[in-house]
């Protein structure tokens, strides 16, 4: 449900906390400044712990002690860390909810400071709030990326797609006799002039597809008892729905 509602200081900080532990989809915490109280790092750490993507933008212009304490916290709960130079501004993002803030993410700001923010959950004002946040600063030239926990499994992942549609060339069996044949990359994966070798095709072009007997699964090879039109192992069936949506990963290759 769409709402708008003007937070306290303590509202703010229960807000922000509320708003990283629903996260489904992403998460964004713009702070020029960041030193967390201690039910802040249990979110981070439960979001990471959940596998929750959060990125964490950060003033550039710090001294060194400071961006070393951020970097060990880093470290530790594994979000993405992006330092932006002269930022200034405080907004606290997922995929339901915002929070625009004057308050820091910043122990003294959440003990002592008078603070104001605005919470909406408005779809249109969303999705304006994530758009500023790609074009004035992820897209900022001065944007210095320290990878959070998804990039490794994101680049983890895109290696096995890799691997598996490089892999295609050796897969394609005929169903009927088991011979290597080429595996089909489009089209369907279920015909019968496409599962079967052209010999095997030939020797009966008559009788209906479900009547077909499988003796070897299309994708592996192994023997596998089926028919034309489920010629493939449930695991080879599966992989083959899993991979095919992620081939986009290759295309940057």
């Amino acid at each position: 449900m769409d709402s708008r509602e003007i937070l306290t200081t303590p509202q703010i900080s229960a807000a922000v906390i509320e708003l990283i532990d629903e996260t489904e989809e992403f998460c964004f915490l713009v702070s020029p400044y960041y030193k967390p109280w201690r039910q802040l790092q249990r979110a981070l750490q439960r979001a990471k712990t959940k596998k929750r993507q959060v990125t964490m933008i950060y003033r550039a212009d710090q001294n060194s002690h400071q961006l070393d304490s951020l970097l060990r916290d880093q470290e530790s709960s594994q979000y993405e860390l992006i330092l932006v130079e002269k930022l200034h501004a405080k907004l606290y993002l997922n995929e339901r909810r915002a929070i625009i803030s004057s308050m820091n993410l910043y122990n003294s700001s959440e003990e002592q400071n008078i603070e104001i923010g605005y919470l909406v959950s408005q779809w249109n004002s969303r999705v304006l709030l994530q758009k500023v946040i790609q074009e004035r600063l992820l897209d900022d030239p001065s944007a210095k990326v320290y990878p959070g926990w998804f990039h490794t499994e994101m680049e983890r992942k895109r290696a096995e797609v890799i691997a598996f549609f490089a892999g295609l060339e050796t897969r394609g069996f005929c169903v009927i006799c088991g011979k290597h044949h080429g595996f089909q990359r489009s089209g369907s994966w279920t015909s019968p002039h496409i599962v079967r070798c052209k010999r095997c095709w030939l020797a009966d072009t008559e009788t209906p597809v479900d009547e077909i007997k499988s003796s070897y699964c299309y994708y592996c090879g192994k023997p596998f008892e089926g028919t034309c039109s489920f010629p493939l192992h449930p695991h080879c069936e599966n992989l083959l729905e899993e991979m095919q949506p992620l081939k986009w990963m290759v295309s940057s290759e």
